[in-house]
């Protein structure tokens, strides 16, 4: 992608004899642990996208989203559903209407059976919250913009970061500095944890 986004704006900038960024911002990447609630919690991030920038209430309306084509009959997309939630599950035998329903309940939680935004939470709310040291379910969180998720360079389980920090360690020939470091404690986020920290204006 990262690629595919230089090459682009190289043509672009030639073809209009202009200069500087096309792209609002630059590129960024997240290395994500294949197992565990790791790539369900990511995939379910994604697809809020078009809801956190106010587009829809249900991702399932925006006709752009990985989820909307599944729903819509993609067996491609449901195919990547199911098995995201396979991986979750454990269940390697799981079937798309029970994948849909579960990630559903990602999704929207408790109110997963309505098309109303009831999960969605404000920033004045949200940060009340975080300093109260009070918790959220993770339909709610996901809701909001987390910089750990396009910022936090690796996710995944503790034992995963640090062996991805230490094959960094070992190509860059860099000393120790960072550690695997726990996302905000404000939801249930089982074993996942990131490389950076992101203490400061991690939510916004």
């Amino acid at each position: 992608m990262k690629l595919l986004k230089q090459r682009f704006a190289m043509w672009f900038n030639r073809t209009h004899k202009r200069f500087g960024h096309v792209w609002a911002d630059r590129f960024k990447s997240v290395l994500v642990e294949g197992r565990g609630n790791v790539t369900a919690t990511m995939s379910a991030y994604i697809d809020l996208n078009p809801v956190r920038a106010g587009l829809v209430n249900d991702p399932k309306d925006y006709r752009f989203c990985g989820y909307d084509e599944a729903v819509a009959g993609r067996k491609t997309a449901q195919a990547g559903i199911a098995a995201t939630i396979a991986i979750t599950s454990g269940n390697a035998n799981i079937t798309w209407q029970t994948a849909r329903e579960t990630y559903r309940l990602m999704l929207f939680g408790a109110c997963a059976a309505t098309r109303a935004n009831k999960a969605a939470i404000s920033p004045a709310t949200l940060a009340k919250v975080v300093a109260e040291n009070g918790t959220l379910p993770l339909a709610t969180v996901l809701r909001c913009r987390l910089r750990h998720f396009t910022d936090g360079a690796v996710l995944g389980s503790k034992a995963y970061v640090a062996t991805q920090l230490a094959a960094y360690r070992r190509r860059t020939g860099q000393r120790a500095r960072t550690r695997p470091r726990p996302l905000p404690n404000i939801t249930d986020w089982g074993d996942m944890m990131t490389l950076r920290g992101l203490r400061k204006n991690a939510f916004g």
